[in-house]
């Protein structure tokens, strides 16, 4: 995922993952490592799940979004 995705925090690192009713959902996340501008989650994530990356600062819990490509 893009590294920027990658939110640190109080309680560690987290992202904003997009739920299928698009919301938001703060979810903590295990950087495996960074490589140039994509992280590796080891762990809190599964595969294919999207997250927020654009506008985090105005991003929390239950946030709705859209997604633009």
């Amino acid at each position: 995922m893009p590294s920027r995705s990658v939110q640190t925090g109080p309680s560690g690192q987290y992202v904003f993952v997009v739920k299928p009713d698009m919301t938001t959902e703060v979810r903590k996340v295990t950087v495996e490592r960074i490589e140039g501008d994509t992280a590796i989650i080891a762990t809190g994530l599964e595969k294919g799940e999207r997250s927020g990356h654009t506008g985090q600062l105005r991003l929390g819990a239950g946030a709705k979004v859209v997604v633009k490509s």
